[in-house]
């Protein structure tokens, strides 16, 4: 199998380019990201939360570990604040929904206080969905659960839908 390897490429090193946190990005959030040590976000970060402040449609390809989470947490968090507005965030792997949920509860407890993130998997217990259902806005799924859980009983979900 060693022949399956066709073609590789390399990419030099490049110098991080910072920028200042977009204006309307409430203070609790700047202070909740920088209780991990983040003092001042990427370009690319900031350039994807001003699009999508501004209502555009995103998409941000970069490699792992490079800040996509927190390009559109910024426009979701501010977003949210109005206590009106939900998000819906759909993550492809249970892995991946768990490393979200666990990011925006480190959020939600260490300043942004009107985050309330919730769970609704598979194995989030009755208790736990009723909760989801009637408090959560912001809600960590995933497709499957999405199409047995959630549009079935789009009644239920009416408030988080709205």
């Amino acid at each position: 199998m060693p022949d399956q390897l066709v073609h590789t490429r390399v990419l030099p090193e490049r110098t991080a380019r910072f920028s200042d946190w977009p204006e309307q990005t409430p203070k609790q959030f700047v202070d909740a990201v920088g209780s991990t040590g983040v003092t001042q976000p990427f370009e690319h970060q900031v350039t994807a939360a001003n699009h999508a402040l501004q209502g555009r449609h995103v998409v941000l390809a970069t490699g792992t570990a490079s800040g996509k989470s927190l390009a559109y947490q910024l426009p979701v968090a501010a977003d949210v604040a109005d206590g009106v507005s939900t998000a819906l965030y759909l993550a492809p792997t249970k892995a991946l929904g768990a490393d979200q949920l666990a990011s925006w509860q480190h959020l939600s407890e260490h300043g942004v206080s009107w985050l309330r993130p919730a769970a609704y998997d598979g194995d989030t217990d009755p208790s736990s969905r009723a909760w989801a259902r009637e408090h959560a806005n912001v809600l960590v799924t995933n497709p499957d659960m999405l199409h047995v859980g959630i549009l079935p009983n789009h009644g239920g979900w009416a408030k988080f839908l709205r």
